[in-house]
């Protein structure tokens, strides 16, 4: 088992080109599927009949649960499997990167191309032996195989664009797609740079056709060579899927599907705003995600606008002056509004924002959308636009921080205040306790006061009856004296006139 991979159909790759071009419900046949990372796909949301011929057991095992029949042979031994995958013809025909492991490519695709139906498809993905950075190594004296890339030690066929030509003319196959992806050299397992170079020998090789195409992918029908499409065989900047482009999707939120997509390059560093229109087919529903730009930008968004195909009927109409938060929710994308304009910077390669006041009638034919925009690739710029940003956000920072200075004294006043006037009320409650107090006491200090004065009064009248009382025993003590005295005197007086007698 060469290759493991999984499938990513938002990442640019040759599998996610090669899936993204197969159709719901068909038949497929797939050659070299490995641990079935793109059979999975296949089977589980495209629902397709998939037959798989591998070479791996191992890999055969594990691949086998997500196809309808799986053949383990040795593909460059066509007696192993012709005869078993002749049984029945395909819509699709796989080789995502097989054909370079084969002696003989050339008559493998012409068997195949046999059991293809008159509409269907072959489809494969191969490296590119004439990339750069295998020649840079060569002018260093290197060619080293590796364990895996462009010079992965079990390739056994190499292409170039016109290799490629040849084997497709020998088959008497019509090209109907050429997509590539890029890289360029220092990215690359090799590691090369441009600078280790002659400047003009740099230069040369950085503007030579096909110097950065890491991987061909090519879709081939019935038909004639000589029918292809002169479109798939030029040059031309649409077919890099490495160059900047920006990418309209539509459905469900949470659930967009690149095969739900579709992709228009885009112009940077370009001055001056640009309308972008993308058309979408009918009987599509859901909300639109548009994806900006697949590189790290600097952008200014005028104006969107949703409508019918033939522009008779507008659906929906955006405007940078009228920007509202609420008008988009946004992923890897940071929006400035700024004196009626909206700019914006990615935060990596892929920002997105979904219209929030906009859904999609499947009644429609079809739908129209244009975006005016101006972006700008330079790091530089983009620099240059996050440290204004980080300015002006000081600037609001402090102005916050002034504010919030002003609230905090205010809010000190207002807690002086506040304890002061709590202050007031315990003092009031205080008082009118006391008040209260005291007026309960004033009426019992005068009920206590009648009570003396009606105890002293009585205490009064009773001294005065005890004074009378004891003067009238007092006279009657006294007379009782002088009746004693007279009777002490009578008897000494009559004591001693007997005597003398």
């Amino acid at each position: 088992m060469k290759y493991d991979v999984t499938v990513d159909l938002a990442k640019k790759s040759s599998h996610s080109i090669i899936l993204s071009q197969v159709s719901r419900g068909k038949k497929v046949l797939e050659f070299g599927p490995a641990s079935g990372y793109m059979t999975k796909y296949m089977k589980e949301r495209l629902n397709c009949r998939i037959t798989a011929v591998e070479l791996d057991p191992l890999a055969a095992r594990l691949a086998e649960k997500y196809s309808d029949k799986m053949i383990v042979a040795n593909i460059d031994n066509e007696e192993e499997w012709l005869l078993e995958v002749s049984k029945e013809t395909y819509d699709f025909i796989l080789f995502a990167d097989v054909l370079e492991h084969l002696r003989n490519p050339f008559e493998v695709l012409r068997k195949v191309a046999e059991i293809l139906e008159p509409n269907g498809s072959i489809i494969f993905s191969v490296p590119n032996v004439s990339h750069n950075s295998i020649i840079m190594d060569l002018m260093m004296g290197k060619f080293d195989y590796r364990s895996e890339g462009l010079l992965d030690s079990t390739h056994i066929h190499f292409f170039t664009r016109k290799t490629i030509l040849g084997m497709l003319e020998y088959t008497d196959l019509k090209v109907l797609d050429w997509n590539v992806t890029q890289r360029r050299p220092e990215t690359t397992e090799f590691k090369q740079d441009y600078r280790n170079f002659p400047r003009d020998v740099g230069k040369f090789l950085e503007d030579r056709e096909d110097g950065h195409i890491y991987q061909h992918i090519v879709t081939v029908q019935k038909g004639g060579f000589l029918n292809s499409s002169p479109d798939a065989l030029r040059r031309l900047p649409e077919n890099y899927l490495d160059s900047p482009y920006f990418q309209v999707y539509w459905g469900n939120e949470g659930f967009f599907d690149e095969l739900k997509s579709t992709r228009v390059p885009i112009d940077l560093n370009r001055s001056q705003l640009i309308s972008y229109s993308v058309v979408l087919p009918g009987n599509i529903q859901g909300k639109l995600r548009l994806d900006l730009a697949n590189v790290p930008v600097l952008g200014e968004i005028e104006r969107i606008q949703v409508e019918s195909r033939d522009s008779e009927k507008r659906y929906y109409c955006w405007d940078a002056a009228a920007y509202q938060k609420s008008d988009f929710k946004c992923e890897n994308l940071i929006l400035e509004p700024f004196q009626g304009k909206l700019y914006f910077v990615s935060a990596n390669d892929d920002p997105s924002l979904i219209l929030n006041h906009f859904t999609l009638d499947p009644d429609e034919d079809g739908f129209k959308i244009s975006i005016e925009m101006k972006l700008n690739g330079s790091i530089n710029g983009i620099i240059n636009f996050l440290s204004q940003r980080v300015l002006r956000l000081e600037e609001e920072c402090k102005e916050l921080k002034e504010q919030n200075n002003v609230l905090i004294s205010k809010s000190s006043i207002d807690d002086k205040l506040t304890q002061m006037l709590t202050t007031l009320e315990t003092h009031q409650k205080h008082t009118d306790e006391l008040f209260l107090k005291i007026n309960n006491g004033s009426e019992q200090l005068h009920d206590d006061i009648d009570q003396g004065f009606k105890n002293m009064t009585s205490s009064l009248n009773a001294t005065k009856a005890l004074e009378l009382e004891l003067s009238t025993s007092l006279v009657e003590v006294i007379n009782k004296l002088d009746e004693i005295k007279s009777s002490v005197e009578r008897s000494i007086l009559k004591k001693f006139f007997y005597r003398d007698r």
